[in-house]
């Protein structure tokens, strides 16, 4: 893969993918200790910043299906870590909502990564983790907008003609 070839925009991409299964990988070693699957402590964070929720809005928000939300959420409740509440406006969605032992689990999981990432952190500079941070928000509402939309549109629908 030479720049020059598939330029910076894909080498990003490409990085960030290698990123992102490395980052996996280690997450699902780190979350195993802990007794929760990464899916699993993905939700626990999602309900710890817009609680309650259903499996729909969930899935939604993060961008999976519904039916992967569901079975992570059915083995969050079989753990006594989430529970299912009344939902007043759907009868048949309930709310999700962590329990006082989902709370608390998140919380030591949330402390030992801050461990963890404060040690990473250290070893780079931080002006430099700022604004690829922000290049990656950039690129995310970029993908996100009608602009995107719509030069994806016209590529493909060339391709068809």
């Amino acid at each position: 893969m030479t720049e020059s070839r598939e330029g910076p925009l894909y080498q990003l991409i490409w990085q960030t993918r290698r990123l992102f299964q490395r980052l996996a990988r280690e997450a699902e070693r780190i979350e195993e200790r802990m007794g929760v699957t990464a899916s699993q402590r993905a939700v626990l964070e999602f309900l710890a910043h817009a609680e309650p929720q259903t499996v729909p809005q969930i899935a939604r928000q993060r961008a999976v299906s519904r039916q992967h939300v569901q079975v992570t959420v059915n083995a969050l409740a079989e753990a006594g870590l989430v529970e299912i509440v009344p939902n007043p406006g759907h009868k048949r969605s309930g709310h999700v909502r962590r329990t006082r032992r989902g709370r608390e689990l998140f919380a030591r999981i949330r402390e030992r990564e801050t461990r963890l990432l404060a040690q990473a952190a250290s070893r780079f500079d931080p002006g430099e983790l700022r604004q690829a941070s922000e290049a990656l928000r950039a690129l995310d509402n970029y993908f996100q907008s009608p602009d995107w939309e719509s030069t994806r549109n016209q590529v493909l629908d060339g391709e068809t003609q």
